[in-house]
């Protein structure tokens, strides 16, 4: 004849299964990290500036308009990366690199905000249209940094479009994680902004 099981058996069988099983869902899970890119301009300012430049608030294409780091797995699919991350939002930290950058340029007497009331000469705006990190293929990771410009004249009959351009840069990142991809990024960006630099000194005869 079986015996039943008595209560205090079940309710400890009971306690045994709780901790195995919670022991089995205890796992490790990787922390957010979060990153700024920083550039800083490298050469000594140009001694031929004049006039104010009003720089506008970044904007950004939709799919780069966000925190996570984007990764470009083939021709048309992306994919965000929720361990990785800006600190704040990328137009933020390209609108600080720029001022910073145009402003050591010597390009002009002053770089300031819209919210300014200097009276500008010239106003640029800037778009992000590409920051990603390429992994189509499989040999290499490239962080991808890309800004549209369009620089403005400000005269009495108003604001008048004087140059265009869009710039594109690629770096390969020496490793597969979110520091390399920061530095890389750094490096491309910095061209970016040395090729705007550049553009804008030939247009503006400096």
């Amino acid at each position: 004849m079986r015996r039943a099981v008595g209560p205090v058996l079940l309710a400890g069988l009971a306690a045994l299964t709780v901790v195995g099983t919670s022991g089995c869902f205890r796992r490790q899970f990787p922390t957010q990290r979060h990153y700024v890119i920083d550039v800083e301009r490298p050469a000594a300012p140009r001694a031929t500036g004049s006039g104010i430049l009003q720089l506008r608030p970044v904007s950004a294409a939709p799919q780069y308009d966000r925190k996570s780091f984007v990764y470009r797995t083939s021709d048309l699919t992306f994919v965000d990366d929720f361990y990785n991350a800006f600190y704040v939002p990328p137009t933020r930290m390209l609108s600080g690199v720029a001022h910073r950058w145009l402003g050591n340029s010597g390009l002009f007497t002053a770089v300031v905000s819209v919210d300014s009331a200097s009276t500008a000469q010239w106003m640029l705006e800037l778009r992000l249209s590409d920051l990603y990190v390429d992994r189509r293929h499989q040999g290499e990771h490239a962080a991808v940094a890309g800004v549209e410009m369009t620089l403005l004249e400000l005269g009495k009959s108003g604001p008048k479009a004087v140059f265009e351009q869009r710039y594109l840069e690629s770096e390969p990142a020496a490793e597969r994680n979110g520091d390399a991809y920061v530095e890389a990024w750094g490096l491309a960006l910095g061209r970016v902004l040395s090729r705007l630099e550049n553009d804008l000194a030939k247009v503006l005869g400096r």
